[in-house]
């Protein structure tokens, strides 16, 4: 590449924004001796290789001078020579001395080296400073294959950027632009090839860049110089559709670059995050539930609103950590302290429930959930997590331990057996005072086939099938327990327990004495039944006597009339 070349090269990296670290760069890459001013030559950088031309370390020559650090020398004469910058601040590109001078060391190492002196242009035709480059003579085929390498390098970036690139060259007057270059990223973005669109007007390609507002900002880049950003926007014509961000610039040839990418799916992504955030924040509200975050490092905290809301403090509000725990009741402090400590040093995640003081005075029972998080190299640089208002669980939470404590209570003062057990594991969750009593032990934790039954396995009698096929149907039963010897009524049913969960619940009414009553009403009937069956027989038999006895009367009494008749008869005859 020739030195015109190079300085044209340089003037387009001064026109962009971030010409210093593009400059930069190229000057590394050219391997060359190059030493970077600003506008009153005051050296603000220079490369290592002119480090080792000059003798003088960067540290030593920064802010210096560049007219003490680099000595020249007319080449023929050793006459010294002066820098030229007041001439080349004038200059379109480029102030230029002898083409080879000599250069001596702080060492006083002697150089033959070609000179180059730039004047770094910016917006406005600005000066932004010089670059002078050194190039030892014997490096000039190595420069050119160099140069060569950083243009290939550059067309690469150019075709492999993930932005999109195109290259107009401005027409009509510059209202109309006409396609020199367009990489390959904004071929797949806008879904057409280089090749049908190279020499082709935009407007002739894009119809919408005109509504779109990207064709007035090129005008005024073209006639401005200055570099424009075109906002997010959506574009739409009859061939694509889709949301774009563009920055536009003129080259020192007076094409106009246009870099820009598709934001299409950051923009949808991004108002689908904008309604779950609504979302999130009428869902934060209504459940006072919020988001918290510490920089380790600078020790600020920062809440989100609903956080903020819950100490009664102001949306914004950043308390360094130690604030933030002094809202914690005094009795948490310590706790709070620990495990925040803990969680920071050591990564251990915590989920407590405590008691703030807001700056209201009120106390306010609070769920604080706090994780660490690393950063690529795993150190802890942050404690992020949730904070929620649970006055309202904890107030119901006391009302249904209220209740719990009054129902069992309740069941204590009851002289029948109660208890509740698990329908799957079969554990005793609760026995009441009768029961305890009964049994001369308490039986909660251990396993009711074995504290109720002693047996080692669930009683075949169970009822559990039966009640948790119709749960809240009562199902009522006997049973005698051979364990206490005792009869009972039993009515078991399945309830929902404290914990939420389903549980059997029995309760049983002993028996024992109706049934033993029963058995004495069965002994008595027997007894009487009996002593009437005897007492019927012996009548039966007095009866038959009796009817034996009426039977010989009459017949006696037959007999005593036939007498009577026969006396009759014969008196009669007698008489006669």
């Amino acid at each position: 590449m020739k030195t015109q070349d190079k300085e044209k090269e340089i003037q387009i990296l001064s026109s962009d924004s971030i010409f210093e670290e593009n400059l930069l760069n190229l000057l590394y890459a050219l391997n060359n001796a190059a030493f970077l001013t600003n506008d009153q030559g005051i050296i603000i950088h220079m490369t290592q290789q002119a480090e080792k031309i000059s003798g003088w370390s960067f540290e030593q020559a920064r802010n210096q001078p560049i007219q003490e650090v680099v000595r020249i020398f007319h080449p023929s004469t050793n006459h010294p020579l002066n820098i030229p910058l007041e001439t080349s601040k004038n200059t379109p590109s480029i102030g230029e001395f002898p083409k080879q001078v000599k250069l001596i060391s702080k060492q006083k190492q002697e150089y033959l080296v070609i000179s180059t002196l730039v004047a770094i242009k910016g917006r406005k035709d600005s000066l932004k400073g010089f670059v002078l480059i050194l190039q030892e003579t014997r490096q000039e085929i190595r420069l050119k294959q160099k140069i060569k390498e950083i243009e290939i390098r550059y067309r690469e970036l150019f075709n492999n950027t993930n932005n999109c690139v195109a290259v107009y060259k401005p027409v009509e007057n510059g209202n109309d632009f006409l396609f020199v270059d367009f990489n390959r990223a904004a071929e797949l973005t806008d879904q057409i090839s280089k090749e049908e669109l190279i020499g082709k007007k935009v407007t002739a390609v894009f119809p919408g860049i005109g509504e779109f507002g990207l064709l007035d900002i090129m005008k005024k880049v073209s006639q401005t110089g200055e570099m424009e950003k075109h906002p997010i926007l959506k574009y739409t014509d009859n061939r694509i559709s889709g949301w774009r961000e563009n920055h536009v610039y003129r080259l020192p040839s007076g094409e106009i670059v246009v870099i820009y990418s598709d934001t299409t799916k950051q923009k949808l992504d991004e108002e689908r995050l904008g309604s779950q955030y609504t979302l999130l924040q009428m869902a934060g509200k209504s459940a006072k539930f919020g988001g918290w975050s510490v920089d380790l490092e600078k020790n600020i905290a920062t809440w989100s609103d609903q956080v903020a809301d819950i100490h009664k403090v102001p949306h914004g509000y950043a308390p360094p950590v130690e604030e933030g725990i002094r809202f914690y009741a005094p009795e948490y402090q310590q706790k709070i302290t620990q495990v925040f400590k803990d969680c920071a040093q050591k990564g251990i995640p915590y989920d407590e429930e405590m008691q703030i003081i807001t700056s209201q005075g009120k106390r306010v029972w609070v769920r604080t959930v706090g994780e660490a998080a690393r950063d690529e190299d795993g150190k802890i640089v942050r404690i992020q997590g949730s904070f929620q208002d649970i006055s309202l669980r904890k107030k119901v939470e006391e009302s249904l331990r209220i209740e719990r404590e009054q129902l069992l209570a309740l069941f204590d003062s009851i002289e029948q057996a109660i208890y509740v057990s698990d329908p799957n594991s079969y554990e005793v969750l609760f026995v009441n005072k009768y029961l305890r009593n009964l049994l001369d032990e308490d039986p909660i934790g251990g396993i009711c086939y074995r504290v109720f039954q002693g047996l080692d396995e669930p009683c075949e009698f169970c009822t559990n099938e039966i009640i948790f096929q119709d749960i809240g149907k009562p199902y009522t039963w006997e049973y005698h327990n051979p364990l206490l010897d005792r009869d009972y009524l039993i009515t078991d049913k399945a309830i929902r327990w404290v914990d939420d969960r389903d549980v059997r619940f029995e309760i049983t009414i002993d028996i024992t004495q109706h049934k033993l009553a029963e058995q004495e009403l069965r002994v008595l009937k027997d007894s009487l039944e009996q002593q009437v069956n005897e007492k019927t027989q012996e009548l039966q038999v007095r009866v038959q006597e009796l009817e034996r006895f009426h039977d010989a009367t009459i017949q006696r009494e037959i007999r005593m009339k036939e007498l009577r008749d026969e006396i009759k008869r014969l008196k009669g005859e007698s008489d006669a």
